[in-house]
C-alpha cells in the first residue's frame, strides 16, 4: 500500500440538543470549551470556476470521497485501503479545536489522539511498516511542522483528575526521538492548532470561549485575539483568518500573524457566527456555521461571501471541519445527522460536497460519539 498516494486526499495549502449548542459548547459539561486539513499537494483553487449558487445541500446516500479519514479505530486511506490502528481515536479534550489524526509531511505517517488508561495519549502510526508507538504520555493536538517538528499538548501530571486542573504546556520537538522543549512561559489547558512558518498557534482554554496564542519560539507567547477561533492559514503561512466566537454580528477577519495586524474583515451579510478548522485553498476559504459552510472569497486585502452550502436539512448543527480539495470545487466535512426517533446519540456522517452541483456524497457514517472525520494537516506551508 502506498501511503503518499492514500494520505494526499485534500490540498488545503493555506488553510462549531433538542438541538445541542454549536460545538465549542458540545463537551462543556466534561472539559469546559474543550470542544469544543491531507493538505499535501501544490496546486491551488481553480479561479476560473463557474459562479456558485448558494443554497440547501441535497444528500446522496452512497458514494466515495476523495479524503482519508479516521472513526473509531479504523483509518480509511482515500484509495479505498483500510487499516485497523492500535488503539481508539479518541478526541475529547480538544473536540473540532484540533484535528483527530494529522498525517506527517511526507504522508508516510500519521499522528492521532487517543487514551491509555487515563491519560491521553498521541499515538504515531507508520503506513509503510505497520509499525506504531505512542509519541508521549499525557499529550494531545499534535501538529507536524513541514521540517518534520511536532509541537503538541504535554501535561504535568499525565492521568486525567478534573479537566479544569488538567494543566501542561505548549511542547516541541525537533523530531520524533528528541525530547520536548516547552515554548508556553507558563503552565495552562492549551490545544495547539497548527503551524504557521516556524510559528506555533494554540488555544489557551478558560472558563470562557478560547483565546488564540501565537508562540514565536521558545518562552516568546503573544496573545492575537481573545474568544477567537482558527479557521484557517494562508498558503503561505503568512495570514490567518479568524473568527470571534458568537459574535453578532460576525467578527471575521484575516489578520497578519508576524504584527498580529487586521487585514481585512468581512462584510456582515449573509452569514451567521463562523467556527473552527476550516481550510484555505488558493484564494477560497472554507468555513463552518451553524447552518452550513460558509465559502469566502480572499482578493488582495478584500474578504468577502461568496456562497453558503446549506445543511439544516440533513445536517442540523452545521458541517464541520470543511476541507476543500485543490481545484476549489469539492468541500469534504461531517456532521450530526438528524436523530431517528428514541435515538439516544445521533450518527454522524463524513460528506465530500460538489459546491456548483449542491450534491453530498456519504462516504461513510459513525457514531457522533466517535464520528468519521478527516484527515488533513492545518499547518502551513
Amino acid at each position: 500500500m502506498k501511503a503518499l498516494p492514500s494520505l494526499k486526499c485534500l490540498d488545503t495549502r493555506g488553510r462549531e440538543g433538542g438541538r445541542r449548542p454549536y460545538l465549542p459548547l458540545v463537551a462543556a459539561l466534561l472539559v469546559p470549551l474543550a470542544l469544543a486539513a491531507c493538505s499535501l499537494g501544490e496546486s491551488e483553487a481553480d479561479e476560473k470556476a463557474a459562479p456558485a449558487r448558494s443554497g440547501a445541500v441535497k444528500l446522496v446516500e452512497r458514494g466515495e470521497a476523495a479524503v482519508s479519514w479516521v472513526g473509531e479505530s479504523n483509518l480509511r486511506l482515500r484509495d479505498g485501503g483500510s487499516i485497523k490502528l492500535g488503539a481508539a481515536v479518541n478526541s475529547t479534550l480538544i473536540g473540532t479545536l484540533a484535528p483527530a489524526a494529522v498525517p506527517s509531511p511526507s504522508g508516510a505517517a500519521i499522528a492521532y489522539n487517543s487514551w491509555r488508561g487515563r491519560a491521553p495519549v498521541i499515538r504515531i502510526r507508520d503506513l509503510r511498516s505497520g509499525r506504531e508507538s505512542i509519541l508521549d504520555e499525557g499529550a494531545h493536538s499534535p501538529a507536524w511542522a513541514g521540517d518534520g517538528r511536532l509541537a503538541y499538548f504535554k501535561a504535568l501530571e499525565p492521568e486525567l483528575g478534573d479537566p479544569q486542573r488538567y494543566l501542561g504546556h505548549v511542547v516541541v520537538r525537533r523530531s520524533r526521538s528528541a525530547r520536548p522543549e516547552r515554548w508556553t512561559p507558563g503552565a495552562g489547558r492549551y490545544v495547539v492548532a497548527g503551524w504557521a512558518r516556524g510559528r506555533v498557534l494554540s488555544y489557551r482554554i478558560g472558563n470562557g470561549f478560547p483565546d488564540l496564542l501565537v508562540l514565536d519560539g521558545p518562552q516568546r507567547q503573544r496573545l492575537l485575539a481573545r474568544g477567537t477561533a482558527l479557521v484557517a492559514f494562508s498558503p503561505d503561512g503568512r495570514r490567518a483568518v479568524v473568527s470571534r466566537y458568537r459574535a453578532s454580528p460576525p467578527l471575521v477577519r484575516v489578520v497578519d500573524l508576524g504584527s498580529g495586524r487586521t487585514v481585512a474583515r468581512l462584510p456582515a451579510t449573509g452569514v451567521d457566527s463562523v467556527g473552527e478548522s476550516g481550510s484555505w485553498v488558493g484564494n477560497l476559504v472554507f468555513a463552518p456555521t451553524p447552518s452550513g459552510i460558509a465559502v469566502l472569497r480572499i482578493a488582495g486585502d478584500a474578504l468577502g461571501l461568496e456562497q453558503i452550502l446549506g445543511s439544516e436539512g440533513a445536517f442540523p448543527v452545521g458541517l464541520l471541519e470543511p476541507q476543500g480539495t485543490a481545484d476549489g470545487r469539492r468541500v469534504a466535512a461531517w456532521g450530526e445527522l438528524q436523530p431517528r426517533p428514541r435515538q439516544g446519540i445521533p450518527d454522524a456522517a463524513l460528506v465530500e460536497c460538489d459546491r456548483l452541483t449542491l450534491r453530498c456524497t456519504r462516504a461513510a457514517v459513525g457514531s457522533s460519539a466517535t464520528p468519521p472525520r478527516p484527515v488533513y494537516n492545518p499547518s502551513r506551508p
